[in-house]
């Protein structure tokens, strides 16, 4: 069943959830399109990925005293159905992309699973109200 992020805290929060190392950790889906500006993505797309972020560091300082913690994954260009799958469709299109990212391809949404067991584990009990980018480095500014 899927739980909106205040219906999930209203869970975490009941007593007796927070008797561990954690009370809990909530993981949202952002983008590096909510750090900088990508055209290809659209307009509406960006802003809204921006409050992804900015509600996830809002909710790591409301939800701490509860031990619910929330962080953010920040995906860069993957293969995905986004834009009609076009990355899955074109070829062409998918070796440019692969060309420019520093860590030589496109990724595929198999490798977001690592990260989010990441935070979804014991292992992050000390962050919250992180955005935790995976792009291949296309960030870092070389085509910025």
């Amino acid at each position: 069943m899927f739980y909106t992020v205040s219906n999930a805290v209203r869970i975490m929060k009941q007593p007796g959830r927070a008797n561990g190392r954690s009370g809990g950790s909530i993981i949202t889906t952002a983008s590096n399109a909510g750090f900088v500006t990508e055209p290809i993505v659209g307009l509406p797309y960006m802003p809204a990925k921006a409050g992804v972020l900015h509600m996830v560091r809002a909710l790591g300082l409301e939800l701490a005293d509860f031990r619910i913690r929330i962080n953010a994954i920040a995906p860069g260009p993957f293969v995905t159905n986004i834009g009609g799958g076009w990355l899955k469709k074109d070829p062409v299109a998918r070796k440019a992309w692969d060309a420019i990212v520093p860590l030589g391809a496109v990724a595929e949404t198999e490798q977001l699973k690592p990260l989010a067991l990441l935070l979804a584990s014991d292992a992050s009990d000390y962050m919250t109200g992180s955005h935790v980018v995976i792009d291949g480095g296309m960030m870092l500014g070389k085509f910025q």
